[in-house]
């Protein structure tokens, strides 16, 4: 092995601490970039390809209820691809259910029903754990209320308390709001089992598609608007024609704004991994001058002195790689899960995004590459005499305005007068400290203000919209007479009407 390189492994091995330094520094950069990489890419690649996956409908019409006829006319119509009835029990236009709970709470629940939920077309629902079909009572979205094999006491509209198994879990991805909020019980049956709970076999849910890869919203309106009329001609109420965004998961809009903040960070700790190395790197250099002035005597050209540098800064770089980048895709991935649970969406497994090995590479390769070439070439341009007879910075200082200003400073001990002067010798490095420094305080202050940011503002909204107690009535009653025997409860501070349509 030539001397040249020899006094590579020397440096790599002969100073322990500095070589940590860097290698931890740089690893720094690779994780972050490699997580954020990383978990960007799984949501952004998944979150729609899983949605288009359950078939979704492009339009839901909530009516007055019909029957499997109705269905077949309708799907004879001019622009419908396909059409489903189901039924569904909610507080505007069906029975209204509660689930009840041991310790003698109540929550709401809503109920929907299809003739085989094995042969879904459209909105098909994925089995976490459980029985499907089997012998279905029924199923629900992951709730802490109840779970596969509970035995779930319901209070019917009339006051009728049923025991219904829970045949096991399943994931919608249409129900975002159920699967964020939590505090409705969502569930699942056939037709069979709304029969034994004494609700209708009729469907007042219509969901249907418009032909096309990707049709547009208004395509989906116009369907809609001539399903309306069909309704109307056979004299049956449409309450409600809900268009959707085809192709496009409901929560794509909350997505986009997660996958914006996280390519932002990204970003920033981009930056911030390559000031860590320029730091890292620009130091150790600043130790090499003399090496580098005492080689260049005894004949190393300036090309391989670059190159023993170069080869430096690629080690620690590779070593960085080696620590940090096995760890970032799993951690990545881990956090892109953290938002499927909260958003409701699907991802496809866990796997290494070419892009993020590139992103890592960059940093841990390139960086250090470019952040030594730099100083490298600097330092080639030194003399052989001042680079050998370079003791620290000394020569340096007291050439610019900063240094006389220090100079002539008075009343301070000698070393902070000398701490002072080491500040800024190199102005340079101490502006790239600085902004290293800077940067990295200002991605904190910037991360965990958005979070108490975001908490605050929840704190706020949310007594806003939730009460202790809500209270729906089968009719409507004069708000002034509810509001007053209400208010003759002990412990009601306050009580107010509200009218939904």
């Amino acid at each position: 092995m030539s001397p040249r390189w020899r006094k590579v492994l020397a440096d790599l091995w002969g100073h322990k601490a500095r070589t940590l330094l860097a290698v931890l520094s740089i690893a720094a950069g690779v994780f972050a970039v490699g997580m954020i990489s990383s978990a960007y890419f799984s949501i952004d690649h998944d979150i729609d390809r899983t949605y288009t996956a359950i078939h979704p409908a492009h339009g839901v019409i909530t009516a007055e209820p019909f029957d499997d006829e109705m269905i077949k006319v309708i799907e004879r119509l001019p622009g419908v691809e396909k059409a489903e009835g189901r039924a569904r029990t909610d507080r505007m236009y069906a029975a209204r259910m509660s689930v009840l709970l041991g310790d003698g709470d109540k929550y709401p629940l809503t109920m929907a029903a299809v003739e085989d939920l094995s042969t879904l077309c459209m909105d098909q629902l994925t089995l976490v754990s459980g029985d499907w079909p089997g012998k279905m009572e029924m199923l629900v979205l992951p709730s802490p209320f109840a779970q596969t094999d509970d035995v779930v006491q319901v209070e019917l509209a009339d006051g009728r308390i049923r025991e219904l198994r829970v045949s096991g879990v399943v994931q919608d991805l249409n129900n975002v709001l159920g699967a964020v909020i939590g505090l409705e019980l969502y569930a699942y049956a056939n037709l069979e089992t709304f029969d034994s709970l004494g609700l209708p076999r009729a469907f007042n849910r219509l969901y249907f598609r418009v032909p096309g890869d990707a049709p547009t919203r208004d395509d989906v309106r116009t369907t809609g608007k001539d399903i309306e009329r069909l309704f109307s001609r056979n004299e049956k109420t449409v309450f409600q024609l809900e268009t959707r965004s085809p192709n496009r998961h409901p929560a794509g809009t909350f997505a986009t704004g997660l996958l914006a903040l996280l390519a932002g960070l990204g970003m920033l700790l981009l930056v911030l991994g390559g000031f860590l190395v320029t730091n890292v790197v620009s130091g150790l250099l600043a130790q090499q001058v003399q090496q580098i002035g005492i080689m260049k005597a005894v004949g190393a050209r300036s090309s391989q002195v670059v190159g023993m540098v170069l080869v430096l800064a690629t080690s620690f770089g590779a070593m960085a790689l080696l620590l940090a980048a096995p760890l970032a895709p799993r951690v990545g991935y881990a956090l892109a899960q953290s938002s499927a649970s909260l958003l409701n969406y699907r991802l496809l497994g866990f796997r290494v995004f070419p892009v993020s090995i590139l992103l890592m590479l960059g940093v841990g390769l390139i960086t250090p590459w470019v952040a030594a070439l730099l100083p490298a070439l600097g330092a080639m341009r030194i003399s052989v005499h001042k680079a050998i007879t370079t003791y620290g910075a000394s020569a340096e200082f007291g050439s610019s305005l900063i240094d006389r200003l220090i100079e002539r400073l008075r009343g301070l001990s000698r070393p902070l007068l000398l701490s002072l002067r080491n500040t800024v010798r190199r102005k340079g490095r101490l502006a790239l400290t600085l902004s290293t420094l800077a940067l990295a305080g200002a991605i904190f202050m910037a991360v965990f203000t958005t979070r108490a940011s975001i908490v605050h503002s929840f704190d706020r909204l949310l007594p806003l919209y939730f009460a202790d107690l809500n209270v729906d009535f089968e009719h409507t009653h004069r708000t002034e007479t509810i509001t007053k025997l209400i208010q003759q409860v002990p412990g009601v501070v306050h009580a107010e009407g509200w009218a939904v349509t």
